[in-house]
């Protein structure tokens, strides 16, 4: 099964030209490679409401001409899940200096998981998402139980 994982803004949120999301899933705390990500962002500007700010798998530098070709970051690039326990934890780790405060955070994204037959969107607001903050601009999200439904609906 491949799973992707993408951040969307629910509102406008304003960048800046150093403003950075980094992001890897973390399964019973060992971190899994081919999901580290990053988005830097080279411009001032905003994302506007309902697009894609973030995602995992890939590396990509953002400046104002292939930003707005697009007007959103690239969707993610899935990791293959060959098997999972449904003991497994999940997490996804996040390290970023768009959203500092875990209220703007879980405010202004959404997050979407998804895999070949499935997805959930969810505010990051909502119960369905338990979130730490271990410290300023970092969270670790559980997102165990989204992606054990997506692995059980297969």
């Amino acid at each position: 099964m491949e799973i992707g994982v993408e951040f969307f803004t629910n509102r406008t949120t304003f960048i800046s030209d150093f403003y950075e999301f980094h992001n890897i899933i973390l399964i019973n705390d060992s971190e899994i490679k081919e999901t580290s990500s990053s988005d830097i962002f080279k411009f001032s500007g905003c994302v506007l409401g309902g697009k894609r700010i973030a995602a995992i798998g890939r590396k990509k530098v953002y400046d104002f001409k292939n930003y707005t070709e697009t007007f959103e970051a690239e969707p993610a690039k899935p990791f293959k899940i060959l098997f999972l326990d449904l003991e497994d934890k999940i997490y996804l780790k996040v390290n970023t200096n768009i959203f500092l405060d875990p209220g703007r955070f879980v405010e202004e994204l959404s997050l979407k998981i998804y895999s070949e037959k499935n997805s959930h969107i969810a505010a990051l607001n909502s119960p369905y998402i338990k979130i730490d903050w271990p410290g300023r601009g970092e969270y670790i999200l559980d997102i165990t139980e989204l992606i054990n439904d997506l692995y059980r609906k297969r």
